[in-house]
């Protein structure tokens, strides 16, 4: 037989007109169209000198499909899916885009008329007997996708080889050999070799997809994430999309929801910012978890993921009040504070203007005003802030209020 021709059966598109009238029966007479491939195809092969091969589109089958099974006369049959006692090891599914009887009429075989292609067809009794292996009782188990036999060279797309990709093989140590990948995703009619592109050296696919662009397509309900490769979208089983495609058209949709802080080294920092500051986080084995004392007082290093130590936060020699009593000053380098001194009992860390604004321990700061009762003559005055400390102002008419916020008014002689 000529598995050069026939690997990947029914794969050449041949019309055929009714050459006789369209016949009903189930496996009544055809005709084979008369191409060359199909010529070639169809004529005997082999040791035993027989003709095995297979035609689509042939309009005198209901089925569609024209064959004949070493040497017999042309006759309508079906593609067929075989029971596990009946697949040889190959794939042994409905090739995709076809259509296939699970069970074939009036209780034909279905046989895998040429060995190691994985193209089954319905073969009735009176056209021919099933070779022996076809008729197991038990299945033969499967130990490699790619086995094979011979040393045949062809061309086939089949799961589990080169992934899903069109490939021109040889058949080598029983196990196929990908000898090229077809760059046009097909292979030829005869299943001989690549069918070359239709646009070799394009940029753009079909819709104006540029080359090295994605685009999701469907094939036979299954989408992929298709590439332009500048005239036509390839794609292989490792760009199946599970799940469907994404809203952009090009990707597969996520399995499920991304979390942005997962992660799976403990110990690793990554920076993440929340309610406008920024932290150091650190990976617990499944999360980056920070706490307040991870915040970053300046900025946070997206290379290391670390607090940035070198950013400048204050100018040298700069003051402020740390709190209440205590100053702090910047570092010489601008980047800490560092304590300066505490002030002395009864002062206080104020801004006081002066020749120049300043911090500085002093009674008061700058604005503050009170009512109190002066020592020396125990009067009551109106003090004012000056330079950090409390200076008197107005005598008082009367006393201080009880809050030494103001003078009480002067009381009314009447």
């Amino acid at each position: 037989m000529n598995k050069h021709l026939l690997a990947g059966l029914g794969l050449a598109v041949g019309f055929a007109a009714c050459l006789n009238a369209c016949n009903p029966e189930e496996y009544g007479p055809c005709s084979i169209p008369d191409t060359t491939a199909y010529k070639q195809a169809c004529s005997p092969q082999g040791e035993q000198k027989t003709a095995t091969c297979a035609a689509d589109y042939v309009f005198d089958c209901d089925s569609l499909i024209c064959g004949r099974y070493e040497s017999s006369d042309a006759f309508c049959t079906y593609r067929c899916i075989p029971d596990s006692k009946t697949c040889s090891g190959n794939f042994c599914g409905c090739p995709a885009g076809k259509k296939c009887k699970e069970t074939c009429p009036e209780g034909a075989a279905c046989v895998e008329w040429i060995p190691g292609t994985s193209n089954y067809y319905c073969l009735p009794a009176d056209k021919g007997t099933a070779p022996e292996r076809h008729q197991s009782t038990s299945p033969t188990p499967v130990t490699d996708p790619l086995a094979c036999t011979g040393t045949a060279t062809t061309c086939i797309i089949k799961s589990g080889l080169n992934g899903g990709k069109a490939s021109k093989v040889t058949c080598a140590d029983n196990k196929y050999r990908v000898d090229e990948t077809c760059e046009s995703g097909k292979c030829n009619a005869a299943g001989t070799d690549c069918e070359p592109k239709s646009n070799p050296g394009g940029e753009t696919c079909e819709g104006g997809v540029a080359k090295n662009d994605k685009k999701c397509i469907e094939v036979s309900g299954v989408v992929y994430s298709a590439t332009c490769d500048g005239s036509e979208f390839q794609y292989g089983e490792d760009d199946k999309c599970d799940d469907g495609c994404d809203s952009d058209g090009k990707s597969c949709k996520a399995s499920g929801p991304i979390d942005e802080n997962a992660c799976s080294e403990s110990g690793s920092k990554k920076c993440i910012e929340a309610d406008g500051n920024k932290y150091s986080a650190t990976c617990d084995g499944t999360e980056y978890k920070y706490t307040e004392t991870d915040k970053c007082e300046a900025d946070c290093d997206a290379s290391t993921g670390e607090c940035a130590t070198s950013s400048v936060i204050c100018t040298p020699d700069e003051k402020k009040c740390d709190s209440e009593t205590a100053i702090v000053k910047c570092s010489a380098d601008g980047t800490s504070w560092e304590p300066e001194r505490t002030c002395d009992s009864g002062l206080k860390c104020v801004t006081v203007e002066d020749a120049s604004v300043m911090v500085d321990c002093a009674e008061c700061a700058a604005g503050e005003s009170k009512c109190a009762v002066n020592s020396e003559d125990s009067a009551s005055y109106m003090y004012e802030c000056e330079n950090g400390r409390w200076t008197a102002g107005d005598v008082c008419p009367s006393v201080c209020k009880a809050d030494n916020s103001a003078c009480e008014p002067e009381p009314s002689t009447d």
